[in-house]
């Protein structure tokens, strides 16, 4: 450390050998400065040092103290350069201060101690960044808050600006529309085209019911449609020549010998031919002999002549004039089965056999345009059906079909195969085959 040395009393004197005032206060200055300069950059490793400034130090020649001269304590501290003052002993005796008031701060020697040294000067303590922080983010989300309300009132007021606008534009549209409505409403009304001045006014009351003048104007229409005669139009009637009904009785005539005679074709083509010249000419009648020539037609077309698709046809359409009696209707019923079991022939034996199944035993003689009868298509089938079931293994069915068959016509060839079903269901073998063992 470096000791400053300052000069004693005896060095420096003043010319009039009394201490001057103005002197003594910069001293005081002098020494406030640097004990405040010490007080804000102390220096952990530095002592208090007292300094006890007696009177009798601060003696002048003459025996008297010096006036302001009191007893002060300082704590040395580094100087702003960095350089440690230590001064144990100071002389702070008022010739003294006066010199040091008096000299420039680097004219101050500085007598070398072992052990000094330089020392860097303390950096300046910065303020800690995240002090500050909390503040800027208040004040940016304060921002961005303020921008989102002033985004959102300016959307807001946009939109309603439009819906503002598109109202006045609608306002203007019907007042415009009215308007001109009204205006051409007056002229039909002078012109005497009260129905079309009536549309006009009511268009216009409907979309405007404060329009002025609109109301009067349709009860002005009113009253002339009211008192004006309108032409009532009476259709043109037809003249109606008188039936001839002497053509009429006689094809009713026609139709009924026919029907005496058995015509069926000719009597359903004379009621057919009465029932378009005059449709209100006796119609029950007409509708039963048209059943009747229908009916009858149907079944001799199935009975006689083996045309089971037309039998059914008018069969069917006899139906329409009239309830069908039990022939009619089990004659309809055998065709239909007879032609259904004729569409699986040679493609499924199993539905074959029972399609004809239900004909053959009540009309066994129904045969179509083949001239096969229903019972011997009946048998055909069952004896397939029952060579399907033996290849099949599945001989007791089999056995069954084919004892069926041999109700309808005895056949030896068909017994023979009926008696090895019998056997083979029966767990006996064939003639000629080796008994299978049970293991």
């Amino acid at each position: 450390m470096f000791a400053m040395q300052i000069p004693n009393d005896n060095d420096i004197q003043p010319e009039n050998g009394e201490p001057e005032e103005d002197e003594i206060r910069g001293l005081e200055d002098t020494q406030a400065a640097f004990i405040q300069n010490a007080a804000e950059r102390p220096d952990d490793g530095s002592q208090v040092v007292t300094d006890e400034i007696n009177d009798e130090e601060l003696m002048p020649p003459d025996g008297e103290p010096l006036p302001g001269v009191t007893r002060r304590s300082v704590r040395p501290s580094s100087e702003p350069n960095g350089i440690s003052v230590d001064a144990p002993e100071m002389d702070y005796s008022a010739q003294t201060m006066r010199v040091a008031a008096r000299l420039p701060a680097e004219q101050i020697p500085l007598s070398d101690t072992a052990g000094s040294q330089e020392r860097a000067p303390a950096p300046a303590p910065l303020e800690s960044p995240g002090k500050r922080r909390p503040r800027w983010i208040l004040i940016s989300v304060l921002g961005l808050f303020a921008l989102g309300t002033i985004a959102l009132l300016a959307g807001l007021g946009g939109y309603l600006s439009g819906i503002s606008m598109r109202e006045n534009a609608a306002i203007t549209q019907v007042a415009q529309a009215a308007k001109e409505q009204y205006e051409l409403g007056v002229d039909d009304y002078v012109q005497g085209n009260y129905f079309r001045a009536r549309q006009r006014f009511e268009y216009v009351i409907q979309i405007n019911p404060s329009y002025p003048g609109a109301v009067n104007m349709l009860a002005d229409v009113l009253l002339e449609l009211s008192t004006t005669a309108t032409p009532t139009l009476l259709p043109t009637q037809t003249v109606v020549p008188t039936a001839d009904l002497r053509g009429v009785e006689e094809l009713y005539n026609q139709g009924e010998q026919h029907l005496v005679n058995g015509e069926w074709s000719q009597a359903i083509d004379a009621f057919l031919q009465l029932r378009k010249t005059n449709p209100e000419f006796r119609t029950v009648e007409i509708d039963g002999k048209l059943f009747l020539a229908l009916r009858h037609r149907g079944r001799d077309k199935v009975l006689l002549e083996s045309d089971l698709e037309g039998g059914i046809y008018d069969l069917t359409l006899a139906q329409r004039f009239g309830i069908m009696d039990v022939e009619g209707q089990s004659l309809l019923n055998w065709s239909t089965y007879y032609l259904t079991g004729a569409s699986f022939w040679d493609l499924d034996w199993a539905q074959a056999a029972y399609y004809f199944g239900q004909v053959a035993p009540h009309a066994p003689n129904l045969v179509d345009k083949s001239g096969i009868t229903a019972r011997e298509r009946y048998r055909v089938a069952l004896v397939r059906y029952a060579s399907q079931l033996l290849n099949q293994k599945q001989f007791c069915t089999a056995q069954e079909q084919l004892a069926i068959a041999l109700t309808i016509l005895q056949d030896p060839e068909i017994q023979t195969a009926h008696d090895q079903a019998a056997q083979l269901c029966s767990g006996v073998p064939a003639p000629g085959e080796e008994p299978t063992q049970t293991p």
